[in-house]
C-alpha cells in the first residue's frame, strides 16, 4: 500500500511471540472456553468440582482434535511455502494425525461403550471395565501433544513467513 506521499511504509516482520498468543487466546481459548463455562456453573451451584468431574468424560479428545487439526493446516500451508524443516513438519504433522486418530478412536469407543453398557449387561456379555484414570490420563495426553504440535506449527509458519536476506522490505518508492 502506498501513501500520497509515494512512500511505501515498512511492513513489520512476522513475530513468533505475536502469533502463539494469538494462537493461544483464540484456537485454544475458544475450544476450552465450554470447559470453564461448566466449572463456573458447578461452582455457582454450590459444587466443589474435582478436575476429573469437568474432564474425566474425554472432553479432552475433543478439544485435542480441532487443535491439532488447525496446527496442522498451518504446518502444511508452511510447507508449501518453504522447503526449510521439511523432515520435522512432516514428523510433527505425523504426531498431528496421529494424535487426531487416537483421539477419535478413544472418545468414539467410550461414547459407544456408554452407550451400549446397559445392554451389554442385560444380554450377560463381558463387561469390559473401563479405567476412569487411564482415560483421564490418555485424554491430557493427547490435549498436551496437541498444543506442542500447534505451538510448533505457528512457530514455523511465523518463521516461514518472515522476509529473507535479498528479499525487498519495502521502504521508498523512488530511488533517492
Amino acid at each position: 500500500m502506498t501513501h500520497k506521499t509515494g512512500i511505501v511504509p515498512e511492513q513489520r516482520p512476522p513475530s513468533v511471540g505475536r502469533d502463539l498468543l494469538v494462537w493461544f487466546l483464540f484456537p485454544v481459548g475458544f475450544t476450552i472456553s465450554p470447559l470453564f463455562f461448566n466449572y463456573f456453573l458447578m461452582v455457582f451451584w454450590n459444587r466443589q468440582p474435582a478436575i476429573a468431574d469437568i474432564l474425566g468424560n474425554g472432553e479432552l479428545y475433543l478439544i485435542a482434535i480441532p487443535l491439532t487439526a488447525t496446527a496442522l493446516g498451518q504446518m502444511f500451508l508452511g510447507l508449501a511455502r518453504s522447503d526449510a524443516q521439511v523432515g520435522t513438519r512432516m514428523v510433527a504433522a505425523f504426531t498431528g494425525l496421529l494424535v487426531i486418530g487416537v483421539s477419535v478412536l478413544f472418545y468414539g469407543a467410550l461414547q459407544s461403550y456408554r452407550y451400549l453398557e446397559p445392554h451389554l449387561k442385560t444380554l450377560e456379555a463381558v463387561h469390559i471395565n473401563i479405567n476412569q484414570d487411564l482415560l483421564f490420563k490418555s485424554s491430557w495426553t493427547a490435549f498436551a501433544v496437541s498444543i506442542v504440535v500447534g505451538v510448533y506449527a505457528t512457530i514455523t509458519s511465523t518463521w516461514a513467513n518472515r522476509p529473507r536476506a535479498g528479499e525487498a522490505k519495502g521502504g521508498n518508492a523512488t530511488n533517492d
